[in-house]
C-alpha cells in the first residue's frame, strides 16, 4: 500500500485477447453449477462491492487472475477460502510467468518459461476476497492479505 504503481498500457488485441480468456475461465463457473456448488437448503444473497483497477482509457485492467485462482483452488484442490487466497500465486503477462515465494519456479524454468521472482507476497497479483459454504453447511471466509482483506463470519 502506498507503494507507486507502474502504467500498463494494452492494446485492442490485448483486449480481445483477455475477453476470449475470461470466456474461457467461465467454465470453471459452469462446473460449478453443474455440481450444484450454489444449492442451499435456504435462500441466501451474497453481496460484493468492488473497486477495479482501471487504465489509462478507463477500462479495466486485466487482474482476474487472482480470482480465478481461488476459485480453482477451492473447487478442484478442496482448499478453504482463506488457504486458496493465501496460497502463492502466479500471472501471466508479456510472455513472463511471474511468481510468489511458493511457487516451483524451477519447473518452470525447466518447461522453458521465462520466470519473475517475486521476494515477497505482492499486490501486483491483485486481491480477492471469498465467502463458501462448507461440507457442515456453515460458512467460511477469506481475505486477502496482499491488500489488508479480512474476512468475518457472523452468525445469526
Amino acid at each position: 500500500m502506498g507503494d507507486d504503481v507502474d502504467s500498463v498500457e494494452f492494446t485492442r488485441q490485448d483486449r480481445q485477447s483477455y475477453r476470449e480468456k475470461v470466456r474461457r475461465s467461465l467454465d470453471v463457473f459452469a462446473r460449478m453449477l453443474a455440481e450444484s456448488k450454489f444449492d442451499f437448503e435456504r435462500p441466501m444473497t451474497g453481496l460484493e462491492i468492488e473497486f477495479n483497477l482501471i487504465d489509462a482509457g478507463h477500462d479495466p485492467a486485466m487482474r482476474n487472475a487472482a480470482v480465478l485462482q481461488a476459485i480453482v483452488r477451492c473447487v478442484d484442490d478442496g482448499m478453504s477460502a482463506q488457504d486458496a487466497i493465501d496460497a502463492p500465486r502466479l500471472h501471466y503477462e508479456d510472455e513472463i510467468v511471474y511468481a510468489e515465494p511458493g511457487i516451483d519456479v524451477e519447473a518452470l524454468e525447466r518447461a522453458g518459461w521465462t520466470v519473475g521472482r517475486f521476494r515477497e507476497r505482492n499486490l501486483f497479483f491483485g486481491g480477492a476476497q471469498a465467502v463458501m459454504r462448507n461440507g457442515s453447511g456453515g460458512f467460511s471466509g477469506g481475505g486477502d492479505p496482499r491488500r489488508g482483506g479480512a474476512a468475518v463470519v457472523v452468525a445469526g
